[in-house]
């Protein structure tokens, strides 16, 4: 099936309001540099409906920056050893950028179509629901901002997240972190459950990541746990996903990405581009013997 996805001119979004933090210099510890050229994404699918998706998540994203200010700075320094994220989000330059989208399908139209495909087919499906950095792959300007956000709406009620953010400011469980705390706002708690604590210290220089296999595990990170319904069973992630991007030079495989098992499932979901297609079943094969 044909599935169009209708998106409405970005905005963007800052805190709901002013955030005097002690310093605007948030420095990076020095094993996130080396990952500030590295654009992730992450997409939560949802089948149950909230009253306004859109509009109630856009406005706890700009309550949950209160909190998590850094993510709404940008990126500063005349070089690599001195870059550091710049506190803007009070400013005109600063901020997320969001997306109001919406499908003319059901979740698990979407779903079964993804699942239907094959991989390059369901890539450029995932990337309607998600807004991606202009530039191109490792090679972010300082205007760029650190997060970016699309809800799409679809027509059963159900909706999708789409997450795309700079490595440099946040690892897997940090986004997860964050994305509870919207939650938590829009379901109406008063603060986030888990507020943000900084520690900054003196560690050396980690290198030589250009020449490893990057193998990580989506379970129990977080995202499973991200709930934008009442809290009840059944409104967190039915699954979450992620697109991984050809460009990418360092081999990677991200596995166990957390799926609701439909009736009769089980197993893992694997996506990986360390190994060429005629080599898959082959891998899947060794990944399920661990």
């Amino acid at each position: 099936m044909r599935i169009v996805v209708s998106k409405s001119p970005a905005v963007v979004v800052r805190p709901s309001e002013p955030v005097t933090p002690a310093t605007r210099k948030i420095n990076l510890s020095p094993f996130d540099k080396p990952f500030s050229i590295i654009p992730i994404n992450v997409l939560l699918a949802f089948d149950h409906s909230i009253n306004e998706p859109v509009e109630i998540i856009r406005k706890s994203l700009s309550q949950a920056l209160v909190h998590y200010y850094p993510i709404a700075g940008r990126f500063a320094g005349d070089d690599y050893n001195d870059l550091h994220i710049d506190y803007t989000g009070n400013d005109d330059e600063g901020g997320v950028t969001f997306v109001a989208a919406s499908a003319d399908c059901t979740i698990n139209d979407l779903l079964r179509d993804i699942d239907g495909r094959s991989p390059d087919p369901s890539t450029a499906l995932l990337h309607e629901l998600l807004v991606d950095y202009p530039a191109s792959m490792m090679s972010f300007s300082h205007a760029d901002p650190l997060l970016l956000m699309q809800v799409t709406a679809f027509s059963c009620g159900g909706f999708v997240i789409g997450v795309t953010w700079n490595h440099g400011i946040a690892d897997g469980f940090g986004i997860a972190q964050f994305l509870q705390a919207v939650g938590d706002l829009t379901r109406g708690m008063p603060a986030p459950a888990v507020v943000p604590v900084r520690w900054d210290t003196s560690t050396q220089q980690v290198t030589g990541y250009e020449s490893v296999l990057f193998l990580t595990c989506w379970r129990n990170i977080g995202f499973e746990r991200v709930d934008f319904g009442c809290g009840g069973e059944g409104t967190t992630p039915m699954r979450v996903m992620t697109v991984h991007k050809q460009s990418l030079v360092r081999p990677t495989c991200v596995v166990c990405l957390p799926c609701k098992c439909e009736e009769g499932g089980g197993g893992a979901r694997v996506l990986s581009s360390c190994v060429t297609a005629h080599h898959s079943d082959a891998f899947l094969r060794e990944i399920a013997t661990l």
